[in-house]
């Protein structure tokens, strides 16, 4: 009896640890886009003084956070914020960085950002058609043809870090509330 008791006790705490270590689907990980942010602001240093001169400041789609149900194009705070990870990603996995950059940093960065698209996919639903831009898909857009203009420079990409890093904060210091957070965020 003892035998089958213990082999019961054993098997629940089994599972018990199995879920709590399971990762959280359907939730955007706070801990992790602010680990992103991290690897991307320290990947670079400051913004470089040569640079100054090809700084672009581009439109930033905060429209696309609000959650008003009568906007046109209401995506969600949530379905933005994944939006988001989704255009970095594809942004981001261009290999033509600068070699300023620390390489070890951006591997982090761009795995965790894959991780994110692909375990918060499910966040995302068809809410336009695949022919109507979003204010994010334009925002993305922007930096690309920064990129393509510039041919890729350290530069261009130093914008693209620069919005992207500004992106970032905006998620952090103004949807926080719609991110998991494993230890309590304040």
């Amino acid at each position: 009896m003892a035998s089958e008791s213990f082999t019961l006790l054993s098997f629940i705490i089994l599972c018990a640890a199995h879920a709590y270590s399971l990762p959280t689907p359907c939730r955007l990980q706070g801990e992790l886009i602010q680990k992103v942010n991290d690897l991307l602001q320290n990947m670079g240093g400051l913004y470089p003084l040569e640079c100054l001169d090809e700084n672009v400041n581009l439109t930033f789609p905060d429209s696309a956070f609000k959650s008003n149900r009568t906007a046109q194009i209401n995506v969600g705070v949530d379905q933005a914020i994944y939006e988001v990870l989704r255009k970095m990603d594809v942004v981001f996995e261009n290999d033509t960085m600068p070699d300023s950059w620390d390489q070890g940093k951006l591997d982090d960065f761009r795995n965790i950002v894959y991780r994110l698209v692909e375990e918060s996919e499910c966040v995302i639903q068809d809410h336009h058609s695949p022919n109507q831009e979003t204010p994010i898909d334009a925002y993305f857009k922007d930096m690309a043809n920064i990129l393509q203009q510039k041919q890729y420079s350290a530069c261009a990409w130093e914008v693209v870090r620069k919005e992207t890093l500004r992106t970032l904060r905006f998620i952090l210091q103004n949807a926080s509330a719609h991110l998991f957070w494993r230890r309590r965020h304040g």
